[in-house]
Protein backbone atom coordinates (compact mmCIF):
# COMPACT_ATOMS: atom_id res chain seq x y z
CA UNK A 1 0.00 0.00 0.00
CA UNK A 2 2.97 2.31 0.53
CA UNK A 3 3.80 2.16 -3.19
CA UNK A 4 0.15 2.96 -3.98
CA UNK A 5 0.20 6.01 -1.72
CA UNK A 6 3.45 7.20 -3.30
CA UNK A 7 1.95 6.82 -6.75
CA UNK A 8 4.79 4.53 -7.84
CA UNK A 9 2.91 2.61 -10.53
CA UNK A 10 5.80 0.36 -11.60
CA UNK A 11 6.54 -0.72 -8.03
CA UNK A 12 2.83 -1.14 -7.25
CA UNK A 13 2.44 -3.51 -10.19
CA UNK A 14 5.58 -5.45 -9.21
CA UNK A 15 4.53 -5.91 -5.57
CA UNK A 16 0.92 -6.80 -6.41
CA UNK A 17 2.05 -9.39 -8.94
CA UNK A 18 4.55 -10.84 -6.47
CA UNK A 19 1.80 -11.16 -3.86
CA UNK A 20 -0.59 -12.83 -6.33
CA UNK A 21 2.12 -15.24 -7.45
CA UNK A 22 2.90 -16.08 -3.85
CA UNK A 23 -0.76 -16.85 -3.17
CA UNK A 24 -0.93 -19.03 -6.27
CA UNK A 25 2.15 -21.01 -5.22
CA UNK A 26 0.98 -21.32 -1.62
CA UNK A 27 3.81 -19.17 -0.29
CA UNK A 28 1.38 -16.74 1.36
CA UNK A 29 -0.30 -18.20 4.48
CA UNK A 30 -4.08 -18.51 4.55
CA UNK A 31 -5.57 -15.95 6.89
CA UNK A 32 -8.81 -14.10 7.52
CA UNK A 33 -9.57 -11.66 4.72
CA UNK A 34 -7.17 -13.37 2.30
CA UNK A 35 -9.79 -13.06 -0.47
CA UNK A 36 -10.07 -9.33 0.15
CA UNK A 37 -6.29 -8.95 -0.02
CA UNK A 38 -6.09 -10.95 -3.22
CA UNK A 39 -8.75 -8.84 -4.92
CA UNK A 40 -7.15 -5.65 -3.58
CA UNK A 41 -3.85 -6.71 -5.15
CA UNK A 42 -5.69 -7.59 -8.37
CA UNK A 43 -7.43 -4.21 -8.42
CA UNK A 44 -4.31 -2.14 -7.77
CA UNK A 45 -2.41 -4.20 -10.32
CA UNK A 46 -5.13 -3.44 -12.88
CA UNK A 47 -5.11 0.25 -11.99
CA UNK A 48 -1.31 0.46 -12.33
CA UNK A 49 -1.34 -1.41 -15.64
CA UNK A 50 -4.06 0.86 -17.01
CA UNK A 51 -2.18 4.04 -16.11
CA UNK A 52 1.05 2.62 -17.57
CA UNK A 53 -0.66 1.95 -20.90
CA UNK A 54 -1.50 -1.76 -20.61
CA UNK A 55 -5.22 -1.03 -20.85
CA UNK A 56 -6.44 -4.40 -22.09
CA UNK A 57 -4.45 -6.32 -19.50
CA UNK A 58 -6.08 -4.01 -16.93
CA UNK A 59 -9.53 -4.83 -18.32
CA UNK A 60 -8.76 -8.48 -17.71
CA UNK A 61 -7.90 -7.72 -14.05
CA UNK A 62 -11.05 -5.66 -13.45
CA UNK A 63 -13.13 -8.40 -15.09
CA UNK A 64 -11.62 -10.97 -12.71
CA UNK A 65 -12.77 -8.96 -9.69
CA UNK A 66 -16.30 -8.68 -11.10
CA UNK A 67 -16.42 -12.39 -11.90
CA UNK A 68 -14.97 -13.81 -8.69
CA UNK A 69 -16.57 -11.30 -6.25
CA UNK A 70 -14.28 -12.36 -3.40
CA UNK A 71 -14.28 -8.76 -2.13
CA UNK A 72 -17.79 -7.30 -2.69
CA UNK A 73 -16.64 -3.78 -1.75
CA UNK A 74 -14.27 -3.73 -4.74
CA UNK A 75 -16.85 -4.85 -7.31
CA UNK A 76 -18.40 -1.35 -7.80
CA UNK A 77 -14.91 0.14 -8.24
CA UNK A 78 -14.00 -2.47 -10.84
CA UNK A 79 -17.32 -1.92 -12.63
CA UNK A 80 -16.73 1.83 -12.59
CA UNK A 81 -13.33 1.29 -14.18
CA UNK A 82 -14.85 -0.91 -16.90
CA UNK A 83 -17.60 1.62 -17.55
CA UNK A 84 -15.08 4.47 -17.84
CA UNK A 85 -12.87 2.51 -20.23
CA UNK A 86 -15.84 1.48 -22.38
CA UNK A 87 -16.66 5.16 -22.97
CA UNK A 88 -13.07 5.97 -23.99
CA UNK A 89 -13.23 4.29 -27.42
CA UNK A 90 -14.93 1.55 -29.40
CA UNK A 91 -12.15 -1.03 -29.19
CA UNK A 92 -12.15 -0.83 -25.37
CA UNK A 93 -15.89 -1.44 -25.44
CA UNK A 94 -15.39 -4.41 -27.75
CA UNK A 95 -12.68 -5.83 -25.45
CA UNK A 96 -15.05 -5.61 -22.46
CA UNK A 97 -17.75 -7.32 -24.52
CA UNK A 98 -15.30 -10.12 -25.36
CA UNK A 99 -14.53 -10.54 -21.65
CA UNK A 100 -18.18 -11.56 -21.23
CA UNK A 101 -18.31 -10.79 -17.52
CA UNK A 102 -21.49 -8.68 -17.67
CA UNK A 103 -23.64 -10.90 -19.88
CA UNK A 104 -25.67 -12.66 -17.20
CA UNK A 105 -24.44 -11.02 -14.00
CA UNK A 106 -26.82 -9.56 -11.40
CA UNK A 107 -25.70 -6.70 -9.19
CA UNK A 108 -27.51 -4.92 -6.39
CA UNK A 109 -27.41 -1.37 -5.04
CA UNK A 110 -25.32 0.17 -7.78
CA UNK A 111 -25.34 3.86 -8.80
CA UNK A 112 -27.77 4.58 -11.68
CA UNK A 113 -24.99 5.07 -14.26
CA UNK A 114 -23.30 1.74 -13.46
CA UNK A 115 -26.62 -0.09 -13.34
CA UNK A 116 -27.56 1.35 -16.75
CA UNK A 117 -24.15 0.39 -18.15
CA UNK A 118 -24.61 -3.24 -17.08
CA UNK A 119 -28.16 -3.45 -18.45
CA UNK A 120 -27.03 -1.86 -21.72
CA UNK A 121 -24.29 -4.49 -22.11
CA UNK A 122 -26.87 -7.18 -21.41
CA UNK A 123 -29.21 -5.70 -24.05
CA UNK A 124 -26.43 -5.94 -26.64
CA UNK A 125 -25.43 -9.48 -25.67
CA UNK A 126 -29.03 -10.73 -25.58
CA UNK A 127 -29.85 -9.23 -29.00
CA UNK A 128 -26.72 -10.83 -30.48
CA UNK A 129 -27.72 -14.21 -29.08
CA UNK A 130 -31.37 -13.96 -30.12
CA UNK A 131 -32.79 -13.53 -26.60
CA UNK A 132 -35.18 -10.77 -27.64
CA UNK A 133 -37.52 -10.82 -24.63
CA UNK A 134 -34.63 -10.68 -22.15
CA UNK A 135 -33.09 -7.78 -24.07
CA UNK A 136 -36.33 -5.77 -23.87
CA UNK A 137 -36.55 -6.37 -20.11
CA UNK A 138 -33.02 -5.10 -19.61
CA UNK A 139 -33.73 -2.05 -21.78
CA UNK A 140 -36.63 -1.09 -19.54
CA UNK A 141 -34.25 -1.01 -16.56
CA UNK A 142 -31.84 1.47 -18.16
CA UNK A 143 -32.07 4.99 -16.75
CA UNK A 144 -33.74 7.17 -19.41
CA UNK A 145 -31.52 10.13 -18.48
CA UNK A 146 -28.24 8.21 -18.92
CA UNK A 147 -26.14 8.01 -22.12
CA UNK A 148 -26.80 4.27 -22.24
CA UNK A 149 -30.50 4.71 -22.96
CA UNK A 150 -30.07 6.17 -26.50
CA UNK A 151 -27.36 3.59 -27.18
CA UNK A 152 -29.75 0.80 -26.26
CA UNK A 153 -32.47 2.40 -28.41
CA UNK A 154 -30.07 2.48 -31.35
CA UNK A 155 -29.28 -1.22 -30.88
CA UNK A 156 -33.00 -2.00 -30.78
CA UNK A 157 -33.60 0.09 -33.91
CA UNK A 158 -30.97 -1.86 -35.86
CA UNK A 159 -32.45 -5.13 -34.56
CA UNK A 160 -35.93 -4.00 -35.64
CA UNK A 161 -34.62 -3.11 -39.10
CA UNK A 162 -33.33 -6.65 -39.42
CA UNK A 163 -36.85 -7.90 -38.65
CA UNK A 164 -38.35 -5.47 -41.21
CA UNK A 165 -40.17 -3.53 -38.46
CA UNK A 166 -39.48 -0.26 -40.26
CA UNK A 167 -41.97 2.01 -38.49
CA UNK A 168 -40.80 0.96 -35.03
CA UNK A 169 -37.15 1.26 -36.11
CA UNK A 170 -37.73 4.75 -37.49
CA UNK A 171 -39.34 5.80 -34.21
CA UNK A 172 -36.30 4.53 -32.28
CA UNK A 173 -33.85 6.34 -34.58
CA UNK A 174 -35.81 9.58 -34.12
CA UNK A 175 -35.68 9.12 -30.33
CA UNK A 176 -31.91 8.58 -30.48
CA UNK A 177 -31.38 11.72 -32.58
CA UNK A 178 -33.47 13.87 -30.22
CA UNK A 179 -32.16 12.47 -26.93
CA UNK A 180 -30.02 15.00 -24.97
CA UNK A 181 -27.57 12.30 -23.84
CA UNK A 182 -26.82 11.03 -27.36
CA UNK A 183 -23.13 11.34 -28.22
CA UNK A 184 -22.11 13.15 -31.45
CA UNK A 185 -20.91 9.85 -32.98
CA UNK A 186 -24.15 8.02 -32.20
CA UNK A 187 -26.26 10.93 -33.49
CA UNK A 188 -24.30 10.88 -36.76
CA UNK A 189 -24.87 7.15 -37.19
CA UNK A 190 -28.58 7.47 -36.35
CA UNK A 191 -29.02 10.33 -38.84
CA UNK A 192 -27.38 8.25 -41.55
CA UNK A 193 -29.61 5.29 -40.78
CA UNK A 194 -32.74 7.45 -40.84
CA UNK A 195 -31.60 8.99 -44.13
CA UNK A 196 -31.27 5.51 -45.62
CA UNK A 197 -34.80 4.68 -44.51
CA UNK A 198 -36.11 7.88 -46.15
CA UNK A 199 -34.15 6.99 -49.30
CA UNK A 200 -35.68 3.52 -49.47
CA UNK A 201 -39.13 5.12 -49.24
CA UNK A 202 -38.39 7.51 -52.10
CA UNK A 203 -38.21 10.57 -49.82
CA UNK A 204 -35.14 12.02 -51.52
CA UNK A 205 -35.20 15.50 -50.00
CA UNK A 206 -35.70 14.17 -46.46
CA UNK A 207 -32.84 11.74 -47.00
CA UNK A 208 -30.59 14.55 -48.22
CA UNK A 209 -31.60 16.78 -45.30
CA UNK A 210 -30.61 14.11 -42.76
CA UNK A 211 -27.33 13.35 -44.53
CA UNK A 212 -26.56 17.07 -44.57
CA UNK A 213 -26.71 17.07 -40.74
CA UNK A 214 -24.29 14.16 -40.35
CA UNK A 215 -21.01 15.12 -38.68
CA UNK A 216 -18.35 13.72 -41.02
CA UNK A 217 -15.86 13.49 -38.14
CA UNK A 218 -17.72 10.41 -36.90
CA UNK A 219 -18.71 8.48 -40.04
CA UNK A 220 -17.22 7.85 -43.48
CA UNK A 221 -17.32 11.15 -45.36
CA UNK A 222 -17.06 9.44 -48.75
CA UNK A 223 -20.02 7.21 -47.93
CA UNK A 224 -22.17 10.18 -46.92
CA UNK A 225 -21.24 12.23 -50.02
CA UNK A 226 -22.06 9.31 -52.31
CA UNK A 227 -25.41 8.73 -50.60
CA UNK A 228 -26.20 12.45 -50.93
CA UNK A 229 -25.32 12.27 -54.63
CA UNK A 230 -27.74 9.36 -55.16
CA UNK A 231 -30.47 11.27 -53.30
CA UNK A 232 -29.94 14.33 -55.53
CA UNK A 233 -29.90 12.14 -58.64
CA UNK A 234 -33.31 10.65 -57.81
CA UNK A 235 -34.58 14.13 -56.93
CA UNK A 236 -33.48 15.09 -60.48
CA UNK A 237 -31.02 17.68 -59.23
CA UNK A 238 -28.29 16.31 -61.49
CA UNK A 239 -25.92 19.28 -61.21
CA UNK A 240 -25.84 19.02 -57.42
CA UNK A 241 -25.28 15.27 -57.72
CA UNK A 242 -22.35 15.83 -60.09
CA UNK A 243 -20.90 18.40 -57.70
CA UNK A 244 -20.98 15.86 -54.87
CA UNK A 245 -19.34 13.25 -57.11
CA UNK A 246 -16.67 15.79 -58.02
CA UNK A 247 -16.07 16.35 -54.31
CA UNK A 248 -15.25 12.65 -54.02
CA UNK A 249 -12.17 13.39 -56.11
CA UNK A 250 -10.58 15.13 -53.11
CA UNK A 251 -7.27 13.53 -52.01
CA UNK A 252 -8.75 12.41 -48.69
CA UNK A 253 -11.18 10.16 -50.59
CA UNK A 254 -8.83 9.02 -53.36
CA UNK A 255 -8.28 5.50 -51.96
CA UNK A 256 -11.87 4.85 -50.90
CA UNK A 257 -13.74 1.95 -52.45
CA UNK A 258 -16.58 3.60 -54.41
CA UNK A 259 -17.44 1.73 -57.63
CA UNK A 260 -20.89 3.36 -57.71
CA UNK A 261 -19.26 6.77 -58.07
CA UNK A 262 -18.37 5.98 -61.70
CA UNK A 263 -21.75 4.39 -62.38
CA UNK A 264 -23.68 7.42 -61.14
CA UNK A 265 -21.38 9.83 -62.96
CA UNK A 266 -21.94 7.99 -66.23
CA UNK A 267 -25.71 7.92 -65.68
CA UNK A 268 -25.84 11.70 -65.17
CA UNK A 269 -23.68 12.48 -68.19
CA UNK A 270 -26.03 10.27 -70.21
CA UNK A 271 -29.01 12.32 -68.96
CA UNK A 272 -27.42 15.44 -70.50
CA UNK A 273 -26.41 13.58 -73.69
CA UNK A 274 -22.69 13.94 -72.92
CA UNK A 275 -22.13 10.43 -74.19
CA UNK A 276 -18.37 10.61 -74.60
CA UNK A 277 -18.02 11.81 -71.00
CA UNK A 278 -20.34 8.99 -69.93
CA UNK A 279 -18.18 6.49 -71.81
CA UNK A 280 -15.06 7.98 -70.22
CA UNK A 281 -16.54 7.31 -66.74
CA UNK A 282 -17.07 3.68 -67.72
CA UNK A 283 -13.45 3.47 -68.91
CA UNK A 284 -12.25 4.99 -65.63
CA UNK A 285 -14.19 2.31 -63.74
CA UNK A 286 -12.63 -0.41 -65.88
CA UNK A 287 -9.12 0.95 -65.30
CA UNK A 288 -9.53 1.36 -61.55
CA UNK A 289 -11.04 -2.05 -60.79
CA UNK A 290 -9.62 -4.23 -63.60
CA UNK A 291 -7.21 -6.11 -61.31
CA UNK A 292 -9.86 -6.84 -58.68
CA UNK A 293 -12.47 -8.04 -61.20
CA UNK A 294 -9.90 -10.26 -62.94
CA UNK A 295 -8.78 -11.70 -59.59
CA UNK A 296 -12.36 -12.64 -58.71
CA UNK A 297 -12.94 -14.16 -62.15
CA UNK A 298 -9.76 -16.21 -61.73
CA UNK A 299 -11.04 -17.74 -58.49
CA UNK A 300 -9.38 -15.62 -55.80
CA UNK A 301 -11.29 -15.40 -52.55
CA UNK A 302 -12.49 -11.83 -51.89
CA UNK A 303 -10.57 -11.57 -48.60
CA UNK A 304 -7.35 -12.36 -50.51
CA UNK A 305 -7.77 -9.32 -52.80
CA UNK A 306 -6.07 -6.36 -51.14
CA UNK A 307 -8.49 -3.64 -52.26
CA UNK A 308 -11.56 -5.69 -51.30
CA UNK A 309 -10.02 -6.64 -47.96
CA UNK A 310 -9.28 -3.01 -47.16
CA UNK A 311 -12.78 -1.97 -48.21
CA UNK A 312 -14.27 -4.64 -45.94
CA UNK A 313 -12.30 -3.20 -43.01
CA UNK A 314 -13.50 0.32 -43.87
CA UNK A 315 -17.14 -0.74 -44.08
CA UNK A 316 -17.00 -2.48 -40.68
CA UNK A 317 -15.02 0.09 -38.72
CA UNK A 318 -17.73 0.35 -36.05
CA UNK A 319 -18.56 -3.35 -35.84
CA UNK A 320 -17.15 -6.57 -37.23
CA UNK A 321 -13.67 -7.21 -38.66
CA UNK A 322 -12.86 -3.51 -39.01
CA UNK A 323 -13.45 -2.90 -35.32
CA UNK A 324 -11.46 -6.02 -34.44
CA UNK A 325 -8.60 -4.69 -36.58
CA UNK A 326 -8.54 -1.51 -34.47
CA UNK A 327 -8.54 -3.67 -31.35
CA UNK A 328 -5.68 -5.80 -32.70
CA UNK A 329 -3.66 -2.69 -33.54
CA UNK A 330 -4.09 -1.41 -29.98
CA UNK A 331 -3.14 -4.80 -28.52
CA UNK A 332 -0.01 -4.85 -30.69
CA UNK A 333 0.95 -1.41 -29.39
CA UNK A 334 0.54 -2.54 -25.79
CA UNK A 335 2.41 -5.76 -26.46
CA UNK A 336 5.29 -3.70 -27.80
CA UNK A 337 5.72 -2.14 -24.36
CA UNK A 338 6.22 -5.52 -22.66
CA UNK A 339 9.74 -5.82 -21.30
CA UNK A 340 10.31 -2.08 -20.96
CA UNK A 341 10.04 -2.30 -17.14
CA UNK A 342 13.13 -4.24 -16.03
CA UNK A 343 11.90 -4.70 -12.46
CA UNK A 344 9.03 -6.86 -13.76
CA UNK A 345 11.45 -9.55 -14.90
CA UNK A 346 12.32 -10.86 -18.33
CA UNK A 347 9.53 -11.80 -20.77
CA UNK A 348 11.30 -15.15 -21.09
CA UNK A 349 11.34 -15.74 -17.31
CA UNK A 350 8.42 -17.95 -16.31
CA UNK A 351 6.37 -16.43 -13.51
CA UNK A 352 7.49 -12.82 -14.09
CA UNK A 353 4.96 -10.08 -14.76
CA UNK A 354 6.48 -9.39 -18.17
CA UNK A 355 6.23 -13.09 -19.03
CA UNK A 356 2.56 -13.09 -18.00
CA UNK A 357 1.84 -9.97 -20.10
CA UNK A 358 3.61 -11.38 -23.16
CA UNK A 359 1.61 -14.61 -22.96
CA UNK A 360 -1.63 -12.70 -22.31
CA UNK A 361 -1.25 -10.52 -25.41
CA UNK A 362 -0.20 -13.46 -27.60
CA UNK A 363 -3.21 -15.50 -26.52
CA UNK A 364 -5.62 -12.58 -26.90
CA UNK A 365 -4.39 -11.65 -30.36
CA UNK A 366 -4.51 -15.24 -31.65
CA UNK A 367 -8.14 -15.58 -30.60
CA UNK A 368 -9.13 -12.25 -32.14
CA UNK A 369 -7.35 -13.00 -35.42
CA UNK A 370 -9.25 -16.28 -35.72
CA UNK A 371 -12.59 -14.55 -35.07
CA UNK A 372 -11.67 -11.72 -37.45
CA UNK A 373 -10.90 -14.18 -40.25
CA UNK A 374 -14.40 -15.66 -39.96
CA UNK A 375 -16.07 -12.24 -40.06
CA UNK A 376 -13.78 -10.89 -42.77
CA UNK A 377 -14.82 -13.59 -45.22
CA UNK A 378 -18.47 -12.49 -45.06
CA UNK A 379 -17.65 -8.76 -45.20
CA UNK A 380 -15.29 -9.22 -48.17
CA UNK A 381 -17.90 -11.25 -50.04
CA UNK A 382 -20.38 -8.39 -49.64
CA UNK A 383 -17.84 -5.90 -51.04
CA UNK A 384 -17.03 -8.24 -53.94
CA UNK A 385 -20.73 -8.63 -54.70
CA UNK A 386 -21.10 -4.84 -54.82
CA UNK A 387 -18.19 -4.56 -57.26
CA UNK A 388 -19.49 -7.31 -59.55
CA UNK A 389 -22.98 -5.79 -59.51
CA UNK A 390 -21.53 -2.40 -60.48
CA UNK A 391 -19.59 -4.10 -63.28
CA UNK A 392 -22.79 -5.66 -64.64
CA UNK A 393 -24.50 -2.27 -64.55
CA UNK A 394 -21.54 -0.77 -66.39
CA UNK A 395 -21.86 -3.40 -69.12
CA UNK A 396 -25.50 -2.46 -69.68
CA UNK A 397 -24.75 1.24 -69.51
CA UNK A 398 -21.88 0.90 -71.97
CA UNK A 399 -24.28 -0.57 -74.53
CA UNK A 400 -26.79 2.27 -74.01
CA UNK A 401 -24.07 4.93 -74.19
CA UNK A 402 -22.73 3.34 -77.38
CA UNK A 403 -26.14 3.76 -78.98
CA UNK A 404 -26.55 7.25 -77.56
CA UNK A 405 -23.40 8.54 -79.23
CA UNK A 406 -25.27 8.39 -82.57
CA UNK A 407 -28.35 10.24 -81.26
CA UNK A 408 -29.14 13.76 -82.41
CA UNK A 409 -28.03 16.53 -80.09
CA UNK A 410 -29.07 20.19 -80.06
CA UNK A 411 -27.65 22.68 -82.56
CA UNK A 412 -26.03 24.71 -79.78
CA UNK A 413 -24.37 21.59 -78.41
CA UNK A 414 -23.00 20.72 -81.87
CA UNK A 415 -21.52 24.19 -82.17
CA UNK A 416 -19.94 23.84 -78.74
CA UNK A 417 -18.59 20.42 -79.64
CA UNK A 418 -17.01 21.67 -82.88
CA UNK A 419 -15.60 24.83 -81.32
CA UNK A 420 -14.52 25.70 -77.83
CA UNK A 421 -16.86 24.49 -75.07
CA UNK A 422 -19.22 27.25 -73.98
CA UNK A 423 -18.60 28.55 -70.51
CA UNK A 424 -20.96 30.01 -67.97
CA UNK A 425 -21.30 33.75 -68.43
CA UNK A 426 -19.60 35.39 -65.44
CA UNK A 427 -20.75 39.01 -64.91
CA UNK A 428 -18.31 41.81 -64.19
CA UNK A 429 -20.39 42.97 -61.21
CA UNK A 430 -22.31 40.50 -59.03
CA UNK A 431 -23.33 39.78 -55.44
CA UNK A 432 -21.79 36.33 -55.92
CA UNK A 433 -18.08 35.58 -55.82
CA UNK A 434 -16.70 33.33 -58.57
CA UNK A 435 -13.51 31.28 -58.17
CA UNK A 436 -11.74 29.34 -60.89
CA UNK A 437 -11.28 25.74 -59.71
CA UNK A 438 -7.56 24.99 -59.60
CA UNK A 439 -7.67 21.43 -58.28
CA UNK A 440 -7.55 22.43 -54.62
CA UNK A 441 -10.27 20.98 -52.36
CA UNK A 442 -11.47 22.56 -49.11
CA UNK A 443 -13.23 20.21 -46.70
CA UNK A 444 -15.96 22.66 -45.71
CA UNK A 445 -16.82 23.29 -49.38
CA UNK A 446 -17.11 19.67 -50.50
CA UNK A 447 -20.82 19.13 -49.66
CA UNK A 448 -21.84 22.35 -51.49
CA UNK A 449 -20.07 21.89 -54.83
CA UNK A 450 -22.18 22.44 -57.95
CA UNK A 451 -21.25 21.11 -61.38
CA UNK A 452 -22.28 23.33 -64.29
CA UNK A 453 -23.05 21.18 -67.34
CA UNK A 454 -24.81 22.01 -70.57
CA UNK A 455 -27.84 19.97 -71.59
CA UNK A 456 -27.10 18.71 -75.13
CA UNK A 457 -30.28 16.70 -75.57
CA UNK A 458 -32.85 17.67 -78.21
CA UNK A 459 -36.10 18.70 -76.58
Amino acid sequence: MDAVRRGDLVETARLCWAYLQGRQRGQQPDEAGAGDKRDSATYYLGEALERLGYVHAAIDRYAEIVTERRAPQLVPRALAALERLSRANRHNEEAIAHAGVLSAAEFEELPPLLSSFIHYRQVIDDLRQGHDAWAMRHLERIGPDTPYFPRALYARAVWRLGRNETEAALKDFCAVIDHPQTSPELRARALQQRARMHYNRGLWQQAYADLDKVDLHHVSGSEVLLEKAWAMYHARNFRAALGLLHALGAPSYADRFMPERYLLRSLIFGKYCHFRAAKRSIEMFRQKFANEINALRNGSRPEEVTVLRRAAFERTASTGPGLLEALLVQLAIEKGRVGSERSWGSPAQAGSLNHHLARYYDFKMRGLRFQQAQLLRTASEQVASELLHANEQMNLLEYEVGLGIYRRISREARMAATGSERRRNIPRISDEIYFHFDGEYWTDELPDMQFFIEDRCVD
